[in-house]
């Protein structure tokens, strides 16, 4: 492609069938089908006392963090003992464990070898194109053609 004086005229970012598209839907914001309001709930109860001869504690922590990105979840749960007796005057026995289960939920977002998912999705849902749909028409996940972004 020319222009009239002969110098190369740059290829057209857009098709005018995406750009019609646009004007009919208004687009995909990307960043909307991304991210997601993140929300942290965590709940704390700890129980402790003591005799003369016996001291005890025992807490647990469990907190549920829904991640800004969609579909990403993490969901901690510990528990902590502590356990002390004087038994004799030349015994004492201590006890102190810990136990924690973490969870982890992921996007289902397409990896490359050697990619960094989290980054991809947060790098392309500010440089993909509205004109660019989330899903294609049999309802997978519309592959972006080679070169775009």
């Amino acid at each position: 492609m020319t222009n009239p004086a002969g110098r190369r005229r740059p290829i057209p970012k857009f098709t005018d069938a995406e750009i019609a598209e646009y004007e009919r839907s208004g687009g995909t914001d990307w960043q909307d089908v991304v991210f997601e309001t993140g929300v942290i709930q965590n709940y704390q109860l700890a129980i402790s006392g003591a005799t003369e001869k016996l001291k005890y504690m025992v807490s647990a922590n469990d907190m549920h963090h829904k991640g800004i990105l969609k579909s990403s979840d993490y969901n901690r749960l510990s528990i902590r003992t502590n356990l002390y007796a004087d038994i004799t005057k030349w015994v004492d026995f201590g006890l102190n464990y810990a136990f924690t289960r973490e969870m982890y939920k992921s996007p289902s977002f397409r990896r490359e070898e050697g990619s960094d998912w989290v980054g991809e999705a947060i790098n392309t849902a500010t440089r993909w194109a509205p004109t660019e749909p989330v899903y294609d028409d049999q309802g997978n996940y519309w592959r972006h053609r080679v070169g775009y972004g």
